[in-house]
């Protein structure tokens, strides 16, 4: 029985993507019970290859297509559009899209005038490989289009614009493109209504005026999404106005904490860093001194998001700090975990800071507290790539917002080097730090000291002058007991 296509069932499918039922004959889509199968073409044998993948009327979560298992990646080629590259005589501009529906939509509008691919995922474009080896090469089916000298344009979902992976696998295929010689742009479409949409939405919203609407986004087409920072001379720069730096801490001479700064307080497990970092939050929070260094004498507004402690042990903190130094009206507190880095797959990690943005924005946030960074990350503290991508979007977040940070951290239990290299993890966490603190226990002839502590100043980026000594912290008193709240300890 010759499989057709069942347009009762399928037809508005079609319709809503812009694709002819006359197209979807040509490129010999049916139906079956699960389905729309879309057949796989060989542009260079001129045949259809015997493989195919359906795209399913009733979605499995976020599965929409299937294909026969250990099959891998390929490229959708809609048969018909591909004669005139074969020769590679004209070097017809090349378009990269998501999916075998929206190739077959860019495919029957532009006829012979460009070729179109379609991708069945965008990681879908690449051999599987570990990830420590390098660059991911581009599977076999990129050998049936010349690439060298060739333009190509990668149009992927609105979403790249929102989607960290979709926006990195759009990135390593740009390069693996590149490499083979092509000449690569990355188009971004413009949503009519603001919503996220695919290529297929997109054209079918242009209707006849798509031609013109796709000319403009292919001239505005970028090399890269990295954004590069205005360039000015050196006399502008001398007379350009920028926000005020906002000392929340310190002096000018020696800032502890400002304005889109990021100060690292760390030390072992069970020391204090959650009472250390309260205690400051607190301070700041109120306009008081912190450890005999200035505030600003007006409240900050401060958030502090701790991850590590239960409810009740959170609370029992709270309690003893406001025993000791009164109630706040600007600190505002979160006591649950929130993951802002983790694994992506194929040896990736996604870093997402929205949540954090989103925080600052809500509450006008002047300083975020993170407490510890190990309950709001998922990913390798050991990797310098990935924290270091980490930090470089925690500092584009501090600079748009002039929002300071401060997060606490663990140290490594071999307690070897100077202090600021004690910290876990990669170095290029302390690298990004505007001020980091050290928190040790104080041991004289070889015993600790009971509530006393070792306050050291590892880094202060912009201190004029020496790093001072170490300070000696006791633990004070409330209504006659001992509390966590720290106070420095002369002579």
């Amino acid at each position: 029985m010759e499989q057709q296509l069942d347009i009762l069932r399928h037809g508005d499918m079609l319709d809503e993507s812009g694709i002819s039922v006359e197209t979807a004959k040509a490129a010999s889509l049916y139906s079956n019970s699960e389905g729309v199968v879309f057949p796989y073409y060989d542009p260079v044998k001129k045949q259809f290859t015997g493989f195919s993948r359906t795209r399913l009327d009733s979605p499995n979560g976020h599965v929409k297509y299937i294909q026969e298992a250990g099959t891998g990646g390929r490229l959708y080629f809609p048969p018909g559009a591909h004669e005139d590259a074969e020769s590679n005589a004209r070097l017809l501009p090349c378009f990269v899209v998501e999916g075998e529906k929206k190739a077959l939509a860019l495919s029957e509008r532009l006829s012979r005038r460009g070729v179109v691919v379609g991708l069945g995922g965008v990681w879908n474009w690449c051999k599987k490989k570990p990830f420590h080896e390098g660059p991911r090469p581009l599977i076999d089916d990129f050998a049936k289009i010349k690439l060298h000298g060739r333009k190509v344009y990668i149009i992927f979902d609105s979403d790249v614009a929102t989607n960290t992976s979709v926006r990195q696998a759009e990135e390593e295929l740009a390069k693996a493109l590149t490499d083979k010689g092509a000449n690569v742009r990355l188009v971004s479409l413009l949503p009519l209504d603001g919503d996220s949409m695919g290529l297929d939405d997109w054209l079918v919203e242009w209707k006849e005026d798509w031609a013109a609407a796709l000319g403009v986004l292919c001239r505005r087409a970028v090399f890269s999404r990295i954004e590069i920072p205005e360039i000015v001379t050196y006399g502008e720069m001398l007379t350009r106005t920028f926000p005020p730096i906002r000392i929340l801490l310190g002096s000018d001479g020696f800032p502890i904490l400002n304005s889109g700064g990021l100060c690292y307080i760390h030390s072992m497990s069970g020391v204090g860093k959650t009472y250390f970092a309260l205690q400051m939050a607190h301070c700041l929070s109120t306009g008081r001194p912190f450890l005999g260094h200035a505030g600003t004498g007006t409240p900050s507004r401060v958030v502090f998001l701790q991850a590590e402690l239960s409810g009740g042990w959170f609370q029992r903190r709270i309690r003893s700090l406001d025993r000791t130094f009164g109630p706040t009206k600007a600190l505002w507190v979160m006591n649950g975990q929130m993951t802002l880095a983790r694994p992506a797959g194929y040896g990736r990690h996604e870093v997402m800071l929205l949540p954090l943005e989103q925080i600052i924005q809500n509450y006008k946030a002047d300083v975020l507290f993170i407490d510890p960074l190990q309950g709001f990350m998922d990913i390798p503290e050991n990797s310098t790539d990935v924290n270091r991508e980490f930090q470089r979007q925690l500092a584009r977040l501090r600079h748009k917002y002039e929002c300071a940070i401060v997060v606490t951290h663990h140290d490594r239990k071999q307690q070897e080097g100077d202090a600021m290299h004690r910290m876990r993890g990669s170095s290029v966490i302390s690298d990004w730090a505007d001020v980091v603190f050290s928190i040790n226990r104080t041991v004289i002839e070889k015993e600790v000291v009971p509530d006393l502590l070792t306050l050291e100043y590892d880094k202060v980026r912009h201190a004029e002058g020496p790093r001072p000594d170490a300070m000696t912290l006791k633990r004070i008193r409330a209504d006659d007991r001992p509390t966590p709240w720290l106070t420095s300890q002369q002579g």
